[in-house]
């Protein structure tokens, strides 16, 4: 309660001040040129740039606008380009509050930009809006997905953010080892998240546990086994040989004494792929109630 009631006698007491300060200096100030510093900063907030155009700041907004958008694409794909997104953010809040100031400090300061060059610009970003460009993103470049259950387990915890490459690309060229998002065969409304163990012509098979492609034992560092029992369980330890058909997949989760996958219910059709996962973006340990930090743009492998 004390910091609400100081909290509110400085927002009064900064009024005031500004106020009596105009009177004295007899700052007359136009009221279409009159901005609003809070304004400027809290519109630069929502987006870089936005502070900028509200100044009047035609050129100079744009371009923050257009080097933010693509640093939010490009970003997904690197993550480290969030540390040069930082500053860019930062220079917009400081400068659009400077700007608004220097605006209002001096009836002088017209930014004859170019008005009607500002409302075909508002026109596009309004035209760009209505257009389905987030569906279109989701449907055919980029998609998150997170991690429903412990299948994967340790490379995707449950509570991962997953980022999937769902361009043409990315699906067709599917390698063995890859991890891949797809609608589950037996019931195609629902997404699995499993790795790629044999492509089509593959034999698989597996003999305690250890599974063979073609004949070769497979490396799998990134395999967990929760039983360690001597006794072997069909499908589970032990399958096959068996070859994979033309057009699909076989699939299996890392975590393999808990994964219900291709050993049980079949092979995954090319067609049924939506993409690759290729990064995590945001991890949250739910029992803990915490962010696992170090996951953050984590490349999965």
């Amino acid at each position: 309660p004390i910091l609400l009631i100081l909290g509110i006698y400085v927002l009064f007491d900064a009024h005031k001040v500004a106020r009596d300060y105009n009177e004295e200096h007899h700052l007359i100030i136009q009221k279409d040129l009159k901005k609003k510093p809070w304004l400027a900063v809290f519109l630069s907030y929502l987006f870089p740039g936005i502070g900028q155009l509200y100044n009047k700041q035609i050129i100079k907004g744009i371009a923050l606008l257009v080097i933010s958008l693509i640093l939010l694409v490009a970003e997904s794909r690197f993550y480290p380009l969030f540390l040069l997104a930082l500053p860019i953010y930062f220079f917009s809040l400081k400068d659009a509050f400077e700007s608004a100031e220097r605006i209002n400090g001096s009836n002088r300061r017209l930014l004859k930009q170019g008005d009607s060059f500002l409302k075909i610009f508002v026109i596009i970003m309004v035209f760009l809006q209505l257009l389905p460009i987030g569906d279109i993103i989701k449907a055919h470049i980029i998609q998150a997905f997170k991690t429903p259950s412990g299948s994967m387990l340790p490379t995707l915890q449950i509570g991962d953010h997953l980022l999937v490459d769902k361009s043409d690309k990315a699906r067709k060229s599917v390698k063995s080892g890859e991890i891949i998002v797809f609608k589950y065969p037996e019931d195609p409304k629902r997404d699995f998240i499993k790795r790629v163990i044999g492509v089509e012509g593959d034999v698989i098979e597996s003999r305690n546990k250890t599974v063979y492609v073609n004949g070769k034992a497979l490396n799998e560092p990134y395999v967990e086994h929760t039983d360690i029992s001597a006794d072997s369980i069909e499908p589970r330890d032990t399958f096959g040989p068996v070859v994979v058909p033309k057009g699909t997949f076989f699939v299996m989760g890392d975590n393999r004494d808990q994964s219900y996958d291709s050993r049980y219910w079949g092979y995954v059709p090319i067609a049924y792929v939506k993409g690759k996962i290729f990064k995590i973006y945001w991890s949250w340990d739910s029992r803990a109630s915490r962010v696992r930090w170090d996951r953050v743009g984590k490349k999965v492998t």
